[in-house]
C-alpha cells in the first residue's frame, strides 16, 4: 500500500523575539490541526518547530483529495411544495434548482421535502493554497508589524516560505512573498537551499548542513550537553535555557571570565546581571558558590575574539552593578522607608508608605492569632517596615526581579541573619517555588498578599477569565500553600475585616460585605483546583466547603473524607445527613425542649446526640477529624430507628417542632465537619 503525502510548510522572517516562540509554536500546531480537520483533510500526525528565524509545520499522512460526501439538505414543508391540485409548486422546484438536483430526486421526511446532494471532495492541493496562507494569518500575535506597502501584520517581516505536498509546491502569495521550494540556512552561511519534497528527516539534515537545527528539543539538548560538558558545575536554568534555546540556531558553548573582584557582589546579583543582560551561564565552584567564570552561547560564532567581546560586555555590566551596591549600601535600608510614601502602590490604594504601614500592623494582628512570642512578634514587625524599602534602591530600580533578595542583603547590617524574612515575604512568586521558612517571613508574607487582595477586590479589581493583571491568583495560592504547609489556623472572616479596616478612608466607600463575599468564592475556585489536582474527589471538595472561613479545616478534612469514603459506616452516614437536612430545612427553631420529647425513640436521639456533640467537639478541637467522623457515624442507626418508629410531622405543633428541632441540631452537628450529603457513594 503506498504512504499518505506529507506536507512541509515553513514561514522564514527575520529574529522573532525568544520569548513569543513557545507559544507561536504551539499555536501553529493548533491551527493547523483546526482548519485541517475543519476542511476534512485527515492526518496521521502533526509536528511543529521553530527557530529565530522560521516557523515549520510538518503534517504526515494526508489524503490526495477530499473525500466525496452525500448530504441530506431540508428544503420546503410539504404543504408549501404543492398546490392545491397536487403539483409541485416553484419553491419546490427552486429548491432542486438551487441544489442542482432534479425535482424527481427529491424526498419527503418529517413533512419536509429533502434534496440529497452529492458533493465531491476537492484536490488536497486545491484545499491547501487557500488553507496554508489562512493558518499563518490565523496565528496569535502578542506584538505584529507592518512592512513595505503591504497591509498584512506578522511578528516579524517574512521573507520566505516553502509550501511542499510531497514534491509539488502548493502556490500562493502572502505578504508579496510568492511560496516556493526554496529556504535558507544559517544567516552568517547565507546560502538558498533546494527542499525537494516533504520529507521531514533529509529537510531537517539539509538545515543542518546549512548551520541550522531546525528542532528546538534538539538544540536544547545539545546546548545543556555542550554546557555540562565544557563545565560541570554551571548553573543551568531552565528558563534561561529555554530562552537560548530560540536565541540561535546554530548553539556553540564559549567559557569566558571576569574580574575576581565582582565576587564581592552578593551571587544573585552576578547571576542576574548575566541572566538577563547577556543571556549567560554561571559557574560555580564545587561548593556551589560563584566563580568568576561563566558560558556563553553563540549563534555559531566560533572566532577567538568572540571571548574577548563578551568579557567586556559583563565587565561594563558588572561595574554597573557594583557602583549601585556600592552606593545603595551607604545608607540604612530603615531610612529609605519614608521615600515610599512618594511610590504609588496601585491606582486607587494609596502609596506604598501606606501599604507599610498596613502590613505592619497586618502582621501583628496575624502574629497575635498565631501565639508569637514577644521576641518574634518584634522582629517581625522590624521585618514588616523593612520589606518593601528596598524598591527605591538603585539597584532594584535596575533588576526589579532582585526585590525582595537586595532588601535581605542590604538590612543584615541592620538585622543579621533575620534579615532573610524580608527576602522571604516574596515567597511562593511562582507555582512550585519555596515557602517562607521562618515564622516572620510567614506572618509578613500572608499579611501582603492578604492586603494586596482585601484592596483589589475592595475597589472591584477582580480576575476574570485567564487575565490577572495583579496577580491575585498567584497571591491566593501563595496564602493556601503556606497555611495549609504549616497548618496556621487563620479565620478569614476575621482577618480579611482587619485588613479591610486598615484601608480606612482608601475603602471608605466600599462595601466589606460584598468584598468578602467575593474574596471567598475566589478563594474557594482556587482551594477547589489545588484539591483536585491532590486527587480529591469532586463530590468531596464540595462536601468540604462548608467552613471556608478555616482553610486548613477544609484542606484537611477534605482528604480525612477521601480516605475514608471506602469504610463500611460511611455510606449510612451520608445516607443519614442527607435525610437529616432535608427534613430539618423546615425547622423553625433549633432549641430543643426536653420536656416536649415523648417517645422513648426520641428521647434516646436525644441522649445518644448529647454525648455525640462532645464527642465530636472534642475530637474537631484536637484535630482528630477521623474521630469526629466516627462519632458521627454513631448517629445512623438512632436516626434511622426514630424516622421509623417516631411520626416528625406530628398533629401537635409544639412536638412537631421540638421534633424538628432535634433534627435541626443534629444537622448543625453534622455541618461542624462537613456537609455529608454532598458526597457520591
Amino acid at each position: 500500500m503506498a504512504s499518505k503525502p506529507n506536507l512541509l510548510l515553513e514561514v522564514g522572517c527575520e529574529e522573532i523575539p525568544a520569548r513569543f516562540m513557545p507559544a507561536l509554536i504551539i499555536d501553529l500546531k493548533k491551527k493547523a490541526e483546526e482548519k485541517l480537520l475543519s476542511n476534512n483533510l485527515q492526518f496521521e500526525s502533526i509536528s511543529t518547530y521553530g527557530t529565530p528565524r522560521r516557523l515549520t509545520l510538518f503534517v504526515e499522512g494526508l489524503p490526495n483529495k477530499q473525500p466525496d460526501k452525500s448530504e441530506e439538505i431540508k428544503g420546503p414543508p410539504q404543504n408549501i411544495a404543492y398546490d392545491a391540485g397536487g403539483k409541485l409548486t416553484k419553491a419546490a422546484e427552486g429548491f432542486a434548482k438551487k441544489f442542482g438536483v432534479s425535482v424527481d430526486s427529491l424526498f419527503v421526511k418529517d413533512n419536509y421535502f429533502f434534496a440529497k446532494v452529492e458533493q465531491k471532495g476537492l484536490p488536497a492541493e486545491k484545499v491547501l493554497a487557500s488553507l496554508l496562507p489562512d493558518i499563518i494569518s490565523s496565528l496569535y500575535m502578542p506584538i505584529s508589524m507592518k512592512w513595505g506597502r503591504q497591509d498584512f501584520k506578522f511578528i516579524r517581516p517574512i521573507h520566505w516560505i516553502v509550501a511542499l505536498f510531497e514534491s509539488k509546491i502548493i502556490k500562493f502569495e502572502l505578504a508579496g512573498i510568492k511560496s516556493s521550494n526554496k529556504t535558507k540556512g544559517h544567516r552568517f552561511v547565507k546560502k538558498q537551499i533546494t527542499i525537494d519534497n516533504a520529507d521531514v528527516k533529509t529537510y531537517k539534515s539539509k538545515l543542518q548542513k546549512a548551520g541550522v537545527i531546525v528542532d528546538q528539543d534538539e538544540r536544547w539538548k545539545k546546548i545543556e550537553d555542550q554546557i555540562k560538558k565544557i563545565a560541570p558545575t554551571a548553573l543551568i536554568q531552565k528558563d534561561l535555557l529555554e530562552e537560548v534555546t530560540y536565541l540561535v540556531e546554530d548553539p556553540y558553548p564559549i567559557v569566558c571570565s571576569f574580574d575576581e573582584k565582582f565576587l564581592s557582589l552578593p551571587d544573585q546579583v552576578l547571576i542576574t546581571s548575566m541572566k538577563k543582560n547577556q543571556k549567560y551561564f554561571p559557574i560555580l565552584d564545587g561548593n556551589g558558590k560563584m566563580t568568576a567564570k561563566f558560558v556563553a552561547i553563540t549563534n555559531g560564532c566560533k572566532q577567538k575574539n568572540i571571548r574577548d567581546g563578551n568579557q567586556r560586555v559583563i565587565s561594563a555590566r558588572l561595574s554597573d552593578a557594583k557602583f549601585f551596591f556600592d552606593e545603595d549600601s551607604k545608607t540604612q535600608l530603615s531610612s529609605r522607608v519614608p521615600k515610599l510614601n512618594n511610590v504609588q502602590f496601585f491606582k486607587g490604594l494609596g502609596n506604598l508608605g501606606q501599604k507599610t504601614e498596613r502590613i505592619h500592623k497586618l502582621s501583628h494582628f496575624i502574629g497575635k492569632e498565631f501565639k508569637l512570642s514577644e521576641k518574634v512578634l518584634s522582629l517581625t514587625s522590624k521585618i514588616a517596615l523593612l520589606c518593601k524599602a528596598d524598591l527605591v534602591t538603585q539597584m532594584v530600580f535596575e533588576f526589579p526581579d532582585l526585590q525582595g533578595y537586595m532588601g535581605w542583603q542590604y538590612a543584615k547590617k541592620e538585622l543579621g541573619g533575620d534579615a532573610v524574612a524580608i527576602f522571604e515575604h516574596y515567597l511562593p512568586r511562582f507555582f512550585g517555588d519555596d515557602l517562607p521558612k521562618t515564622e516572620a517571613g510567614i506572618v509578613v508574607s500572608l499579611a501582603d498578599k492578604i492586603d494586596t487582595l482585601v484592596g483589589c477586590f475592595g475597589i472591584d479589581k477582580i480576575p476574570s477569565g485567564s487575565a490577572d493583571p495583579y496577580g491575585l491568583r498567584r497571591a491566593v495560592n501563595g496564602i493556601i500553600k503556606i497555611l495549609v504547609s504549616y497548618k496556621k489556623d487563620l479565620l478569614l472572616d476575621q482577618v480579611f475585616e482587619h485588613a479591610f479596616k486598615l484601608y480606612g478612608s482608601i475603602l471608605q466607600h466600599g462595601n466589606f460585605e460584598k468584598t468578602y463575599k467575593n474574596m471567598l468564592e475566589f478563594i474557594a475556585v482556587r482551594l477547589r483546583g489545588i484539591l483536585q489536582e491532590e486527587g480529591i474527589s469532586h463530590d468531596v471538595v464540595s462536601a468540604s466547603f462548608v467552613n471556608l472561613e478555616n482553610i486548613v479545616f477544609v484542606y484537611d478534612m477534605a482528604h480525612v473524607l477521601q480516605k475514608l469514603k471506602k469504610e463500611p459506616y460511611f455510606t449510612g452516614l451520608v445516607q443519614t445527613h442527607d435525610r437529616v437536612a432535608k427534613i430539618s430545612s423546615i425547622a423553625v427553631r433549633d432549641e430543643i425542649m426536653e420536656h416536649d420529647l415523648v417517645d422513648e425513640e426520641e428521647k434516646q436521639l436525644y441522649d445518644i446526640y448529647l454525648k455525640t456533640n462532645v464527642a465530636v467537639g472534642e475530637a474537631l478541637e484536637a484535630k482528630k477529624y477521623e474521630i469526629a467522623i466516627f462519632e458521627l457515624s454513631k448517629l445512623t442507626n438512632p436516626v434511622e430507628k426514630f424516622f421509623e418508629k417516631v411520626l416528625v410531622m406530628h398533629q401537635d405543633e409544639r412536638i412537631k417542632a421540638n421534633r424538628l428541632a432535634l433534627l435541626k441540631s443534629i444537622n448543625n452537628l453534622f455541618l461542624k465537619a462537613a456537609e455529608f450529603g454532598k458526597v457520591v457513594v
